[in-house]
């Protein structure tokens, strides 16, 4: 149904956001949180059907709860530095894919979930990138 009068949206800035999590995870703060299948907050990993949700404010224990049994807050935009082994100056601008929920690559990955774009080498270990709550 159209709009026929002003309507409040309720609008938040969504640069961190609540995902309700999945049983028996745990979710540490600074890390990477994936929603699996039935869109619940999972740490990041290179597992099929998992989508990229962004990087965990806290830390929060659901590993004794239900399905949704707690939620988890999470940045979906900012730049972030993750582990990398082998990580050089001309990734800069390159999608890395999420190897694990502390790590990422610019190489390939069995499930091939972006993790976000490149926008600085730090360290030959050490690469950050760019989420901006968009799927790649």
């Amino acid at each position: 149904m159209s709009a026929t009068k002003p309507y409040d949206s309720a609008r938040k800035d969504g640069i961190i956001v609540s995902h309700k999590m999945a049983a028996e995870a745990k979710i540490f703060a600074g890390t990477i949180v994936c929603l699996n299948g039935s869109g619940y907050a999972v740490p990041g990993s290179d597992t099929s059907g998992l989508k990229m949700a962004g990087v965990a404010y806290e830390t929060v224990d659901n590993t004794n709860g239900a399905d949704g049994g707690k939620s988890v807050r999470v940045y979906t935009k900012g730049t972030f530095a993750f582990a990398d082994s082998g990580a050089v100056q001309s990734d800069v601008g390159k999608i890395f894919y999420i190897a694990d929920d502390k790590t990422v690559t610019n190489g390939s990955t069995s499930a091939g979930i972006a993790a976000g774009v490149c926008v600085a080498n730090e360290s030959p270990t050490l690469t950050r990138i760019r989420i901006d709550g968009k799927t790649i």
